[in-house]
């Protein structure tokens, strides 16, 4: 690239960050189809290289996440657990973390 295209093309960058991230937040969640979490984390790499052209933060809004999560297991799945542990191999062991 020749020197003097840089500055020209970083004048319009500045112009429209807000939109550059708001398309792309809007292909990731109409085509790309992605969950909220999915979302936030392709937004990341925006964020980063905003940050490195001297663009500062894309003026976008992360998408939360639906309430909720995994559930605890009761007392009775964690002895069923502990019990399929002892039987397993030492790779299962480990990957449940009870080396």
């Amino acid at each position: 690239m020749h020197r003097s295209a840089k500055p020209a093309m970083l004048s319009q960058l500045r112009s429209a960050p807000f939109y550059v991230a708001r398309d792309f937040k809007r292909w990731l969640q109409v085509v790309r189809r992605l969950a909220p979490r999915s979302v936030n984390l392709g937004l990341a790499p925006l964020d980063s290289s905003f940050s490195v052209l001297g663009l500062g933060q894309p003026r976008v809004r992360r998408q939360l996440p639906p309430p909720g999560g995994a559930a605890p297991f009761d007392q009775a799945a964690q002895r069923r657990l502990l019990r399929a542990t002892q039987r397993a191999s030492h790779r299962d062991r480990a990957l449940i973390g009870r080396g």
